[in-house]
């Protein structure tokens, strides 16, 4: 498969708290790079940015570390044909544990890897070659580890179980692809609803816990599994979920990965300012016949409610409504001019589900 092709195996919208810091893509593989946003960097330590791909591993000093607190690589290479890319998935069970009698990946007949080895390579090489295999096997019988068959999110994969029987995902089968990386380790993390004290808490020793990782914004398993699933239907060709942007100028529908619609939108500067950013579920929607405000200019009036989900807010009564009256809002995204098409989608929409997503990421220049 060409670059081009291999880069759109990846999806081009990430969660909101989520910032891709590294992509690189050659004839057959992309690799990426996800770093998590840091909800108390004042506290909470960050992590080095490493810039990892093809086999090369580069620190990356122009990201601030305390900006983020969890960095997860993702790896995807693609073959010919299904059989061949499960003989090179198969491989990373079969060369660790049989070294040089493993059949040899990529070829028509199970042929033992280390007669091809000794057929083409130099007497010396061949030697290293054997004992960094055999010194691996040793190793892995040594720590009690197993790599097993399984599944991870419905998908074969690969699993490497300690001695204390923990699995940690080594490779993920997906037709004519592998997946690898440690975005896939999402079972090593903690559920979003583990819980801890609020970031803003000052009364931490006089009482338990009273928040969770997902409510305060921390990386947690569900969340990074989410991300997983999203990469596994882009490279299967599925239908992706829509889900709509909101960027401080426009509203923006995606489908399919694909911008799909766009309506001129605004938020704030009333009240308590622009709608915060993170992730909304959008619901609920009615017609309005009661508030001028949320009537375009054609007096026709509705709106959305707008559920926070990337932590805790302050916020009340935030909406999707036509921006009538006045320009601009108190935090709701308020739709510029004619907005009956808008409203047909979205009803046709929920018509079939109840929600859609709202991801809301602002440049730097609307942050200002």
């Amino acid at each position: 498969m060409t670059k081009e092709e291999m880069e759109k195996l990846l999806p081009s919208n990430w969660p909101a708290k989520w910032e891709e810091v590294d992509r690189y893509a050659k004839d057959g593989q992309v690799a990426l790079s996800l770093a998590h946003i840091n909800p108390d960097p004042e506290n909470e330590p960050g992590v080095s940015i490493i810039k990892q791909g093809f086999g090369i591993a580069v620190a990356m000093p122009s990201l601030k570390p305390e900006k983020f607190d969890f960095v997860g690589h993702i790896n995807i290479v693609g073959y010919s044909d299904k059989q061949t890319a499960k003989q090179f998935f198969e491989s990373y069970q079969t060369i660790p544990t049989q070294g040089l009698s493993a059949p040899t990946p990529g070829t028509s007949m199970n042929i033992p890897l280390g007669d091809l080895v000794k057929a083409f390579a130099p007497q010396e090489m061949i030697k290293e070659f054997e004992s960094v295999l055999e010194k691996g096997k040793k190793e892995l019988a040594q720590s009690g580890a197993k790599i097993e068959k399984g599944k991870y999110l419905g998908e074969e994969a690969l699993f490497v179980i300690g001695g204390n029987n923990e699995k940690v995902v080594e490779a993920v089968l997906i037709d004519k692809f592998i997946i690898s990386g440690n975005l896939l380790m999402s079972d090593g993390l903690d559920p979003g609803n583990k819980k801890i004290h609020a970031i803003k808490c000052k009364k931490r020793s006089e009482h338990p816990p009273c928040s969770t990782l997902e409510a305060e914004g921390f990386v947690y398993r569900e969340e990074v599994e989410e991300i997983n699933r999203s990469i596994f239907l882009k490279i299967q060709g599925k239908d992706m979920p829509e889900y709509l942007v909101f960027d401080g100028q426009k509203l923006l529908w995606y489908r399919n990965d694909k911008l799909f619609g766009s309506w001129e939108a605004i938020s704030g500067p009333y009240g308590k300012g622009p709608l915060p950013p993170g992730e909304y579920r959008v619901c609920n929607l009615r017609r309005r016949f009661d508030n001028r405000g949320m009537f375009d200019p054609d007096g026709f009036g509705w709106c959305t409610d707008l559920k926070y989900l990337s932590g805790k807010t302050d916020r009340t009564d935030l909406e999707i409504h036509p921006d009538g009256g006045i320009g601009g809002t108190k935090g709701c995204v308020g739709i510029k001019g004619n907005t009956r098409d808008l409203y047909e989608l979205l009803k046709a929409y929920f018509g079939q589900k109840n929600e859609i997503l709202l991801n809301v990421k602002y440049s730097e220049e609307e942050k200002k």
